[in-house]
């Protein structure tokens, strides 16, 4: 009799020509492994199941697909086309059976004026909803549901309405949520701030604490330049 577990790996995992997980495991062998030898060590390993693969590896590796990270970072600059250039890659990296995260503070936040126009930015929790909707109607690899990861500098001017963003349940729901706090702001927090990231984080577990300076101090290659760049105030003007 067919268990869950055998149902689920035909449906999620198993391409054309595969029954069960070990042909699974054999096509992901063949695929990682260089030699003959590696090929059977890698293969016993992963029938045996002391080490499992991500998603993206199972259903990708061995296939035309050679996306095989489960996790991505795509830039966000403070533009239209970056915007949606982002959101266009996103939904191919879900495609492949991957989730996508966003630093969105290089975005202008909302209200202030666009370049010479008359218009005001409709800011950065308005254009994660356009992400929200997207991945809503894409699913990874057809499989399963995109997964974002946002996140903001707690320097940014629309960070507290970044912060209660999901307090309302169902909403930016293929959203995680994460602030980026400075060293400075740890040691003369705002308490206001403070208050609704505490509340956030007690009553439904966001949003998530990134301590910029820190991911900073240990970034292991420097000369390709920060990993947690400052938001462009300048270009907001």
């Amino acid at each position: 009799m067919e268990t869950y577990e055998d149902k689920l790996i035909k449906e999620r995992y198993c391409i054309e020509g595969e029954n069960s997980y070990p042909d699974v495991c054999e096509r992901v062998a063949k695929s990682i492994s260089n030699n003959d030898e590696q090929y059977h060590l890698f293969k016993k390993i992963l029938v045996d199941k002391d080490f499992i693969c991500n998603s993206p590896t199972l259903m990708n590796a061995g296939t035309s697909n050679p996306a095989l990270s489960a996790c991505y970072f795509l830039p966000v600059e403070d533009s239209i086309d970056s915007i949606f250039d982002a959101n266009k890659n996103a939904s191919k990296i879900f495609k492949s059976g991957g989730g996508v995260g966003f630093n969105f503070s290089k975005i202008r936040p909302a209200g202030s004026k666009v370049g010479g126009r008359k218009g005001v930015a409709s800011g950065v929790v308005s254009f994660m909803h356009v992400f929200d909707t997207m991945t809503e109607v894409v699913k990874q690899g057809g499989l399963r549901r995109g997964a974002l990861m946002g996140c903001l500098d707690i320097t940014h001017p629309e960070i507290k309405d970044f912060v209660t963003c999901k307090q309302k349940e169902g909403k930016l729901s293929n959203f995680n949520i994460s602030v980026k706090l400075t060293d400075e702001f740890v040691k003369n927090p705002n308490p206001e701030i403070m208050n609704l990231i505490v509340n956030g984080i007690y009553n439904n577990g966001e949003p998530g604490i990134l301590f910029k300076d820190t991911i900073e101090k240990y970034n292991p290659a420097p000369e390709y330049g920060e990993l947690n760049p400052n938001p462009l105030n300048s270009v907001w003007i």
